[in-house]
């Protein structure tokens, strides 16, 4: 009997896993993982190269996160939002009744503004439109027609009060508020019905006619010069006002014929009609110059 007990457990102890074996095998298993884990880093030395740092490259994961740079790129991830002036632009209505068939013509920014102010001033015999990739406005029209009535309103007002002379019967100077619906009435009107005018003849009489927004926005920017001009005519000298006045006609007037002489001379079959309509439209801007003249600053 003892005999077999001994036996019992002689077996038993040999079927029993050892404890220290077992741990053994788990930081041999252990060792191999980080062995197999590493064995993907690669490393490179660049010796004798510009950079000293040692590039490595680790085996992508199946749900990594692009970086922004990839996005950027095109290498993966969502594509880049459009900008608003972009995503604005896309929709547009084709009836002039509702309010979104204007809404392009008047998106523009600062920096176009700013660019159509100086070409309007500074001669050149480039085209208006043409060096521009964003639409004729009625942004930059609206507001010098507007800004300009204000300040020859008022400049006319202030230079009559500086050549104000007291006599017997004008004891005292009066301020003209008429001036300033008069100039309303005159520039708004201008604006509005000579590049209408145009427009018409231009559809029926020449082969490629305007639009009629190109001639609203061209007539609308050649109204900048006359802004530093009505500051100007404010000193009371007949002299300098006459001089001021004509100078702002002549480059107001060249802006205007140099951006439509082409297609004037072009269009027509005869070269003494375009020559008529081109002496016509600086007829219309020396009347309204000479307006100008006698109804603010006489």
């Amino acid at each position: 009997q003892t005999k077999v007990d001994l036996s019992s457990k002689e077996e038993s102890k040999i079927a029993s896993p050892d404890p220290m074996t077992e741990t053994d095998g788990l930081l041999a298993a252990k060792k191999g993982a980080d062995e197999d884990g590493f064995s993907a880093l690669e490393f490179r030395d660049f010796e004798g190269g510009s950079s000293s740092a040692i590039e490595g490259r680790i085996a992508s994961q199946p749900n990594q996160t692009p970086f922004r740079g990839d996005i950027e790129s095109g290498g993966g991830g969502a594509p880049p939002q459009p900008t608003e002036r972009e995503t604005s632009g896309t929709v547009h209505s084709t009836n002039p009744l509702t309010f979104d068939y204007y809404r392009v013509f008047f998106d523009v920014d600062t920096d176009d503004i700013v660019g159509r102010l100086k070409r309007s001033v500074i001669p050149s015999q480039s085209k208006f439109l043409d060096e521009d990739q964003a639409p004729a406005d009625l942004y930059g029209p609206f507001w010098i027609c507007t800004t300009l009535i204000f300040v020859m309103a008022a400049a006319g007002n202030v230079g009559s009060f500086l050549s104000f002379v007291q006599t017997a019967e004008d004891k005292e100077w009066s301020y003209n508020f008429a001036k300033l619906t008069v100039a309303s009435g005159v520039l708004y009107a201008y604006l509005g019905l000579v590049p209408l005018a145009g427009w018409l003849i231009s559809k029926y009489v020449l082969s490629s006619p305007f639009r009629l927004i190109e001639m609203v926005c061209l007539y609308g920017y050649s109204f900048t010069i006359y802004l530093p001009t009505a500051i100007v005519c404010i000193w009371p000298s007949e002299f300098i006002r006459w001089v001021a006045l004509l100078s702002a006609f002549g480059i107001s007037s060249f802006f205007v014929v140099r951006n439509v002489r082409d297609t004037v001379m072009g269009g027509v079959s005869e070269p003494k009609h375009g020559l008529t309509i081109l002496i016509a439209v600086l007829v219309l801007h020396f009347s309204l110059t000479i307006f100008l003249k006698f109804y603010f600053y006489n």
